[in-house]
């Protein structure tokens, strides 16, 4: 049974979320969203150094990745680079219940993953 035929997909509001990083941390670095209701997050840059976000969260289905105006759709995006000052819109359906963390692996000018730059979304 797909998601549109079950629970009418069209017709569910998105669950937004907005995730900010900056040196070097995520803000909020803990989320929950429901599984099979579409999602629209936006990451933002708001440091002064390139920070990516790197998580499973997109994987098991396609992802739809906004930047500039410019729109892809992929399957399994497991990470994205931000420069300081931009953002990104993804656009999911999360498939599978559980503790999902996302995390900052930049190295530059130190490592942002050691320093704590990481965070959990639930899907319940």
């Amino acid at each position: 049974v797909t998601l549109s035929t079950a629970v009418g997909a069209d017709d569910l509001k998105p669950q937004e979320i907005r995730i900010e990083a900056s040196e070097y941390q995520f803000t909020p670095s803990q989320a929950s969203l429901k599984e099979l209701h579409p999602v629209v997050l936006t990451i933002v840059n708001t440091g002064k150094v390139t920070h990516e976000f790197e998580s499973q969260l997109f994987y098991g289905g396609e992802a739809r990745v906004e930047v500039d105006g410019v729109a892809v759709l992929a399957d399994e995006v497991g990470e994205i680079e931000l420069k300081p000052g931009k953002s990104v819109t993804i656009r999911f359906v999360p498939r599978k219940k559980g503790a999902i963390e996302f995390m900052c692996n930049a190295e530059d000018p130190t490592d942002h993953f050691k320093k704590g730059m990481k965070g959990t979304i639930k899907i319940e």
